[in-house]
C-alpha cells in the first residue's frame, strides 16, 4: 500500500488525522483521473496524486471503480 498524501484535518477537538492511500489492487485504469478538478492524480501504471495540487477533496476515493483508493483515518 503507497501513501499519497498524510495530511491533517482538524476536527473540532483537533485531533482528526487521516492520509489517502492507493493499495496494490490499483491498474491505472483511469476511472478517477476525469473527475479530479485539481488535475492532481496520474494513471500511469499505477494512480499517483500530486500532493502539491491535490486538496483533498476525495472524490476519487468515491470514483474509483474497484475501491483501491481510500481515505484511512488515524
Amino acid at each position: 500500500m503507497s501513501i499519497i498524501n498524510d495530511n491533517v484535518n482538524n476536527d473540532n477537538n483537533g485531533k482528526n488525522s487521516f492520509s489517502i492511500e492507493i493499495d496494490n489492487n490499483c491498474v491505472g485504469c483511469g476511472a478517477c483521473v476525469p473527475f479530479c478538478e485539481q488535475e492532481a492524480i496520474t494513471a500511469l501504471g499505477n494512480a499517483t496524486i500530486d500532493t502539491e495540487k491535490c486538496i483533498e477533496c476525495h472524490v476519487c476515493v468515491d470514483y474509483c471503480t474497484i475501491g483501491a483508493i481510500k481515505v484511512i483515518t488515524k
